[in-house]
């Protein structure tokens, strides 16, 4: 009541200056609001953006893992001797040898295995033309192996081990399988048991030509997290190892990339841009309303 008759009293200016002073919370609150739903906007753009982000990082990987899901791309260098010979950890487990062999060569990997465990090996290369005419061979070699086939002069033999040559075979056509990116020539494989528990050797060989190739050992696919890590690198060094142009191995991510941070900087922008609009037209109005009435 008494508010009532204070408003009575006073001129129409005052009363419209009061006015706009009772009224400053409701513009208050409705500016409060639309902040706040600027707010919750970009947080659901930006958790958009994260998803998309995380999903296609996913489906790289995926498209990763698929295509050496079977064995773990390793690349030895400087294993041209038994003592030198790359040591495989576990020959039960799925490996891919990838490395290049020199005119003459010969070069070794070794692993320990237990009697009665299984024993496999196989050899093969690349498709590339300037790799036809290389056609590497392999001997298995350790205690208690059957031998067969001979063994030729350049290849050191660990005392008292028996062997198995393997002589490399040149397909009509090449193979396709999960493990490598392309295709590639099988060139013959190796498969026993264990006959003694001991150290075995296989020595990849070509009397003539040299080359790019690939050896298995073992069939068992199991990764570790540094391996799921590696994928990526190992996978590209497989493209090179194929003979691919770096440049075109890598254009597909590099397009995806530039592509992605532009489609990221453009919303950014266009809310950045949204957000400064509505924050200049609705704080400032209140206050110009106010000193226009007033």
């Amino acid at each position: 009541m008494d508010t009532v008759q204070q408003d009575q009293g006073l001129d129409g200016a005052q009363r419209s200056a009061l006015s706009t002073v009772k009224a400053r919370p409701r513009f208050v609150n409705s500016l409060q609001a639309k902040k706040n739903l600027l707010l919750r906007t970009l947080k659901r753009g930006s958790m958009r953006r994260t998803l998309i982000i995380f999903f296609t990082a996913s489906t790289i990987c995926a498209l990763f893992t698929a295509v050496v899901s079977a064995h773990s791309a390793v690349f030895p260098g400087n294993n041209t001797s038994l003592n030198s010979a790359y040591a495989v950890n576990d020959p039960t487990k799925s490996w891919a040898l990838y490395t290049t062999l020199q005119p003459g060569q010969v070069q070794y990997c070794r692993f320990d295995i237990t009697q009665g465990e299984s024993i496999y090996v196989q050899l093969y290369k690349n498709t590339l033309a300037s790799n036809l005419g290389f056609v590497p061979s392999f001997v298995l070699m350790g205690p208690g192996l059957t031998s067969n086939g001979t063994v030729p002069a350049n290849v050191a033999v660990p005392p008292g081990a028996s062997s198995i040559v393997m002589q490399g075979q040149q397909p009509d056509k090449g193979t396709y399988e999960g493990f490598g990116p392309g295709s590639f020539y099988d060139l013959g494989s190796v498969a026993v048991k264990a006959p003694a528990t001991g150290t075995y050797y296989v020595a990849v060989y070509d009397a003539a030509n040299g080359g790019a190739y690939g050896l298995a050992i073992g069939e068992r696919e199991t990764h570790t997290p540094t391996e799921y890590l590696l994928i990526p690198y190992n996978v590209f060094q497989v493209h090179l190892w194929e003979g691919q142009n770096p440049l075109v191995v890598l254009a597909p991510l590099i397009l995806v990339v530039i592509v992605g941070l532009g489609i990221l900087v453009m919303r950014c922008d266009t809310r950045l841009a949204a957000v400064a609009l509505h924050l200049t037209q609705h704080s400032r109005w209140p206050y110009l309303h106010r000193d226009r009435r007033v």
